[in-house]
């Protein structure tokens, strides 16, 4: 018995020290303390189950207690947001959105009204470089910290296979109603909704973007960059 109860004490212990998130004098988690700690738990090399379900806790807290007061302001009027600027992916409950040969990336063009998509292969895809979605972002205009998605182009960047050079392969992507009619008329249940994708920000300042998709996944990244990269993102729309 006595060694029964040493072990389920042990055990109980160990949990409350895996989920306890600092706290300040007040008893309120700090934002910085939340952020410090969501970082700990991604970066854990091995999850399981209830790691995963942690940060997804402890992003919903960071959101709840410190919400983001109307972070779609100035959206195509200015570049002063802290959306604007290349972020990299680095936690997604959504399985079709992780990379195992590279990484995700997202550059957002707040002037511009634009989301890139970007996923960067390593050196294991000896010729395709880079995979680039173009995205048109509307605030929607009822729920203030939703952005309606249209997409626009899908571009695939590859070696040539007889010379150094860089290839771009440029494709523009249908809307959603023409796949979903041109589905329709095969008579091909595709799954393709009515309406246009979009993401809710649940949390958002100068170096991590935390937000929800239409399709009630998770998305954390961390911001790398505050500047885009030259030539803009504009060049997609060729």
């Amino acid at each position: 018995m006595f060694s029964y109860a040493v072990i389920i004490l042990c055990l109980c212990q160990i949990t409350t020290a895996f989920t306890t998130i600092p706290i300040n004098a007040v008893g309120t988690p700090s934002k910085d303390e939340l952020k410090q700690y969501l970082y700990k738990l991604i970066d854990r090399k091995e999850r399981s189950s209830m790691s995963n379900d942690m940060i997804i806790d402890t992003a919903s807290r960071l959101s709840y207690i410190y919400p983001p007061k109307e972070p779609l302001s100035g959206w195509k009027e200015t570049r002063h947001n802290p959306l604007n600027g290349k972020w990299e992916l680095i936690y997604t409950t959504a399985p079709d959105a992780t990379v195992e040969l590279g990484k995700v990336f997202q550059e957002v063009d707040v002037k511009n009204g634009t989301f890139t998509n970007i996923i960067k292969f390593n050196s294991d895809m000896k010729r395709l470089k880079e995979i680039r979605v173009l995205i048109e972002g509307k605030p929607d205009e009822e729920v203030n910290n939703r952005m309606n998605l249209y997409f626009k182009r899908f571009t695939i960047f590859r070696k040539s296979r007889f010379s150094r050079k860089i290839r771009r392969i440029s494709l523009p992507i249908p809307s959603f109603r023409i796949l979903k009619a041109f589905s329709s008329s095969l008579m091909i249940n595709s799954g393709i909704p009515m309406k246009n994708p979009y993401k809710t920000i649940m949390y958002v300042d100068e170096d991590m973007r935390i937000h929800k998709s239409s399709a009630n996944k998770w998305y954390i990244q961390k911001k790398v960059s505050r500047n885009l990269p030259l030539p803009s993102m504009s060049e997609f729309h060729d």
